[in-house]
């Protein structure tokens, strides 16, 4: 069991988000960003490179608060060579990022290399498609480094339209990292300024409402961060990051995109285990993909089962957690229901990363059968539109497990309140002494357009997914 970092013995305070290198602080979503930056500077000089940082963007919720952050510790990102310089707009301040990473082109440079990160809405991203395309196809320093933090705003909670924005970013081949929690907020935007060094590629950090708005205690240990980088193999005439005084050639440019940096990509997920399975029963029927926020979901709906991990273990199925969404780690998808016939993955919002995985399983002789937000005759299993709770997550899972004849291991009640708390139908009261009266208790008219009170048996869908018997009336 690895062990936990030990406390500071120093008291605690407020800052100790800005200072601790190894032990717990507590910290919000939107001042993990901040810190992200000033822990990169701790990770570049401990390993004796010289280099800068740079921030630019433009707030908007659920990153609404980035700015107000990076002015409140304004003294310490001097202290650290990091530049903030708020966007006019998206699309600025993505230029701005991109001349970030042309530290060679002009002689007399100072450092050895900018790592930088962009923020901005989802709106914002789809404004800066040119720029964040351009930036993305010229490529980012070794010793430099781009990230980009775009918040969506799946239900629309506070925007003008809800918004999903990894599709965009994937059509502007940005690979994303999606993390769940607030502590994975600082180690993937870690892991992103290794990989953007590594592949020559920009990488995006997809942030949602339930994770960058929220506070958390999260443990930190600087020291135990050594990202792997696998062997890149020869380098093209160009190099694989970007290049001082290339030539302008388009479809060259993507080339070099998709056949050398999108490889390296998948090499350097699969070597760092950022995709990973997180648990697996005796023998699985049933594989679950997800990720970022859906797989906090999971957890939820399996935790209602029984306590983690002798529920879901006894559930019959695996679940492997994807930190990497979209089309950059197809291998990934055969490792882990390999030995697990059907499959099902889904995240939050468009199906479209589930839409992609059909056409790779029908390449392949023996691969899995795939299901997401849709059954395999096309009826709908969850929304794709909808939030989703734990409650419908689980009668989904447990449904799907029925249907390949794994129900019997689901024989244990559900303990959320979604499945457990249920209105029960009213009854008139018998009398407790004095005969019975022959005639029918008269029923109370309902007011017209009213529903009637949801019957036990209704209530209990997620009772009978699990092949439990019904619970007999008193």
């Amino acid at each position: 069991m690895p062990q936990e970092p030990p406390l500071s013995s120093s008291a605690v305070t407020l800052e100790d988000k800005w200072t601790v290198e190894r032990g717990r602080i507590l910290i919000s979503g939107t001042q993990a960003i901040v810190r992200a930056l000033l822990l990169q500077k701790s990770v570049d000089r401990r390993a004796g490179v010289d280099t800068a940082g740079y921030i630019s963007g433009y707030r908007g919720s659920p990153l609404g608060g980035v700015d107000t952050a990076l002015w409140s510790i304004s003294a310490r990102l001097e202290a650290a060579d990091i530049m903030f310089r708020p966007g006019v707009n998206e699309d600025l301040a993505a230029t701005a990022i991109r001349g970030t990473q042309q530290i060679d082109i002009l002689p007399g440079a100072t450092r050895d290399g900018v790592f930088a990160a962009w923020y901005g809405k989802g709106p914002g991203v789809d404004r800066s498609g040119d720029a964040l395309k351009h930036g993305n196809s010229a490529g980012s320093h070794p010793r430099g480094g781009v990230l980009c933090f775009y918040g969506d705003d799946h239900a629309g909670k506070s925007s003008s339209i809800s918004h999903q924005s990894d599709q965009a970013m994937a059509a502007a081949m940005i690979p994303s990292l999606y993390p769940a929690t607030v502590g994975e907020i600082l180690e993937y935007s870690l892991m992103g300024i290794a990989l953007s060094r590594y592949s020559g590629c920009w990488v995006g950090i997809k942030c949602v409402n339930e994770t960058v708005e929220q506070t958390a205690t999260v443990d930190i240990d600087i020291d135990a961060f050594s990202p792997v980088a696998p062997e890149r193999g020869p380098p093209p005439p160009e190099g694989f990051n970007i290049r001082p005084g290339h030539h302008l050639n388009p479809l060259r440019n993507e080339q070099i995109v998709i056949d050398v940096r999108l490889p390296l990509v998948r090499r350097f997920v699969r070597a760092n285990r950022i995709d990973r399975t997180i648990f697996r029963s005796a023998s699985p029927k049933l594989g679950i993909v997800t990720a970022g926020k859906s797989y906090s979901d999971v957890l939820g709906a399996l935790a209602s089962w029984g306590s983690p991990p002798r529920g879901p273990r006894r559930s019959g199925s695996r679940s492997t957690r994807r930190a990497a969404p979209g089309r950059w780690r197809p291998r990934g998808c055969w490792n882990s229901p390999r030995a697990t016939r059907p499959s099902w993955s889904w995240r939050r919002s468009s199906p479209s990363w589930s839409r992609r995985w059909p056409r790779r399983c029908s390449m392949r002789r023996a691969g899995p059968s795939l299901t997401g937000k849709a059954d395999e005759a096309g009826d709908a299993l969850l929304s794709a539109v909808l939030q989703l709770t734990p409650a419908e997550i689980a009668a989904a899972i447990a449904g799907r497990l029925a249907r390949l004849g794994a129900a019997g291991s689901l024989a244990f009640a559900p303990r959320r309140p979604e499945a457990a708390l249920r209105r029960r139908r009213p009854t008139t009261p018998r009398p407790r002494s004095g005969p019975r009266s022959s005639a029918p208790a008269a029923r109370t008219a309902r007011p017209p357009g009213s529903r009637r009170a949801a019957s036990p048996c209704r209530a209990s869908a997620a009772m009978r997914w699990c092949a439990m018997p019904r619970p007999r009336r008193p």
